[in-house]
């Protein structure tokens, strides 16, 4: 056991190194915070998708009370992660390169705005489906200023990655639901008008994003 610690230690002790030689400038230091981020981020947002796609919430059957506040549990993660997204997109460069990398060759060429986009139309198909009452005012706000944060990256013609555009924000601005239109509106006003939005700035100094369940699992 002794062994096996001590192995996971100098393991652990070799990352950490190998990290801070890796950030020879603050400048590389926050590129490389943010690649960690925007990957993590990329990971829970695929797990969300497999989730609500999973037989865990889908049934013909009524949902029970457990598995309506597993989705608000999922559904909540949403706007943290949306922030911290779109705090890295505005800062520049780093955002498109991030992407970019982490997409490689994959055939998945989504941004996270896209990915993002999955995840809460399906919460939003579960919602109109089992009547579940279930919120989605701040992921909408926080998926919409991500949307006109990418935006600026979509002019980009030799990017392989499929950011969103203008037309990305039209589900939310003609949705049959008012709070997903309301909440899109106000977004996109707060935003083009430099405001900052107490909530959102609230939920960002309080953030913490909880685990994502795999399928089949469920929170705890």
């Amino acid at each position: 056991v002794l062994d096996s610690n001590n192995s996971a230690l100098t393991s652990l002790r070799s990352q950490a190194i190998e990290f801070l030689l890796g950030a020879e400038t603050e400048a590389d230091a926050t590129r490389l915070a943010d690649e960690a981020i925007i990957k993590g981020v990329m990971t829970v947002l695929s797990g969300l998708e497999k989730f609500l796609r999973s037989e865990d919430v889908n049934s013909d059957d009524e949902l029970s009370v457990r598995q309506e506040a597993t989705i608000k549990r999922a559904v909540d993660v949403l706007p943290h992660i949306l922030l911290l997204t779109s705090q890295i997109a505005k800062r520049g460069k780093n955002y498109a390169e991030i992407i970019s990398k982490l997409i490689g060759e994959s055939e998945n060429k989504l941004s996270v705005a896209g990915e993002a986009q999955k995840v809460i139309t399906l919460a939003n198909q579960l919602k109109s489906e089992y009547g579940i009452k279930l919120s989605l005012v701040m992921p909408t706000k926080c998926i919409s200023e991500l949307i006109l944060t990418e935006i600026a990256y979509s002019s980009d013609s030799d990017s392989v990655v499929k950011y969103a555009k203008f037309d990305s924000l039209t589900d939310y601005l003609l949705s049959d639901t008012d709070e997903i239109v309301t909440a899109c509106c106000e977004s996109v006003l707060s935003l083009m008008s430099g405001g900052k939005r107490e909530e959102t700035a609230a939920l960002a100094s309080n953030s913490s994003v909880p685990g994502v369940p795999s399928p089949g699992e469920g929170y705890v």
